[in-house]
């Protein structure tokens, strides 16, 4: 009864955020979930429909969790897949929230492409996301791109394990509408776009509206009520 009781959380929360239009969730929760359960495909089961759960729910408005990791280090495999969880669903809601000029598609049947450089933190949580509508085109996802066809791409997220390429890839970008992110430290001052960092143990963004203008991007004023506003350095000294 311990599990099953542990379960009446996600139920109320799923129901509270479509009624309320609104849902800030302590992630001490997910933990009872995921580590309650020994039935291996009843887990599965359960982590899929919670997943797109979370991205129904981000349909109808930006989801605000309060992500707070267990101190005990044996868990610190699944906070990262928490945060990456919710990091997914942000994504969701910024190609959602945000506009891009309108001689991006050239058909209405053409994809709107999420691209990964460097390893993907994400694992399955990207997954769900495939093929979800973002304005009537199909979202996909793409990893492991080059730097030669990151033109292609709607949005782009850099892996900490290119930090040292940032300012390539930036460059490359070349203020094209292409909306960048990433968790890597300083990297809305190197003029990236949004940056996922904890604050207080709560998952956070930092935004840097310049560039974002200058990319020929608008974004909701939704997702900018809830960032930090930082400008690039060179505009700063």
């Amino acid at each position: 009864m311990g599990c099953i009781s542990s379960l009446i959380p996600y139920t109320l929360v799923i129901i509270y955020a479509f009624s309320n239009y609104y849902v800030q969730v302590n992630a001490n929760s997910f933990t009872v979930l995921f580590y309650c359960l020994q039935d291996q495909y009843l887990l599965i089961f359960l982590r899929q429909f919670f997943i797109h759960s979370l991205l129904t729910i981000s349909m109808v408005s930006i989801i605000l969790i309060p992500l707070k990791l267990p101190a005990d280090n044996t868990k610190t495999h699944n906070s990262q897949a928490q945060e990456y969880l919710l990091k997914a669903a942000f994504l969701y809601n910024f190609a959602r929230l945000i506009d891009w000029p309108e001689n991006t598609f050239k058909h209405n049947s053409d994809p709107f492409r999420l691209c990964l450089i460097g390893n993907d933190p994400f694992g399955a949580a990207l997954e769900s996301l495939h093929n979800k509508k973002v304005r009537g085109h199909p979202l996909t996802i793409q990893r492991h791109l080059r730097l030669n066809n990151i033109d292609q791409c709607q949005m782009l997220f850099i892996s900490r394990q290119e930090e040292e390429q940032i300012p390539t890839i930036l460059k490359t970008i070349n203020h094209a509408p292409t909306l960048t992110i990433s968790e890597v430290p300083l990297f809305a001052e190197k003029s990236g776009h949004i940056r996922f960092f904890l604050n207080n143990n709560k998952l956070s963004l930092e935004v840097n509206l310049n560039a974002i203008n200058q990319s020929g991007l608008k974004i909701s004023s939704r997702i900018l009520s809830l960032a930090k506003i930082v400008s690039s350095e060179e505009t700063t000294q």
